[in-house]
């Protein structure tokens, strides 16, 4: 059986937080899924909804507004993730074209990264 911890331990943190993904590393997870998107200023963030509670859309905004939120970069994750062998589910939301290129800004992002995901990241929800 393969357990997924979605989103981290949304259980117990707020989800798509560094501290969902650190507990989830905590509690044993090898597998966790989590959700790209890209701010206004071209950082690739992680979070689920095309939209912040308060209705403004994450494209539309910077990152250092989406870290008020608790909104993480991909680059925190990695961070987060480096003293653990996990494999990492990254969901590309782009519905509509929402992020032109996105696919290949993670893809760039992930052939330089030198630590957890060098070859255990698989997509989804994702056209190349």
């Amino acid at each position: 059986m393969i357990v997924i911890a979605h989103r981290g331990a949304s259980a117990y943190f707020k989800e798509n937080t560094v501290k969902a993904f650190k507990e989830a590393f905590a509690m044993g997870a090898k597998h966790m899924e989590t959700d790209v998107q890209r701010s206004k200023d071209g950082v690739l963030v992680l979070y689920h909804d095309y939209a912040l509670p308060g209705g403004q859309n994450i494209k539309d905004t910077s990152f250092s507004e989406l870290c008020k939120f608790e909104i993480p970069s991909i680059e925190e994750l990695f961070s987060a993730a480096e003293d653990y062998s996990v494999k990492i589910n990254l969901e590309i939301k782009n519905d509509g074209n929402l992020y032109p290129g996105i696919e290949k800004q993670l893809i760039d992002f992930l052939n330089s990264a030198k630590n957890v995901c060098d070859t255990s990241c698989f997509f989804s929800s994702v056209i190349l």
